[in-house]
């Protein structure tokens, strides 16, 4: 079962965050030889796609020694994000082993001053 994990972005702002995989045991997850994709969706069921993110887009990174994944977004990227509420699932795949290690919710703080030109 994936672990729950909330957080927040802001509109039209570069987001980057580690999040630390750990075993039950509350060991480093061993990342060795998977990639990850993750998907933003307005809701959970939604047909629609905010954001497409993986470890080939360049958009997540998995760094082996710490079993961290980061997920990498750019401004265009965060301007996509146009609901105040997603959902997330972060997967991770080697072979034919997949599991979803976290899913959640993203709140998205809209902004005021538009500083883009």
């Amino acid at each position: 079962m994936a672990a729950i994990y909330n957080f927040s972005i802001e509109k039209s702002i570069p987001f980057q965050k580690m999040i630390l995989l750990k075993n039950s045991d509350n060991s480093v997850k061993d990342l060795t030889g998977y990639s990850a994709r993750m998907q933003i969706k307005p809701y959970k069921s939604s047909k629609e796609l905010l954001i497409d993110l993986s470890t080939t887009n360049l958009k997540l990174r998995i760094d082996i020694p710490t079993g961290a994944v980061t997920i990498i977004l750019s401004s265009d990227d965060t301007d996509l994000l146009y609901y105040t509420k997603s959902v997330y699932d972060l997967i991770l795949i080697k072979g034919e082993k997949t599991f979803k290690a976290l899913e959640g919710n993203i709140t998205v703080s809209m902004g005021v001053t538009e500083w883009k030109t």
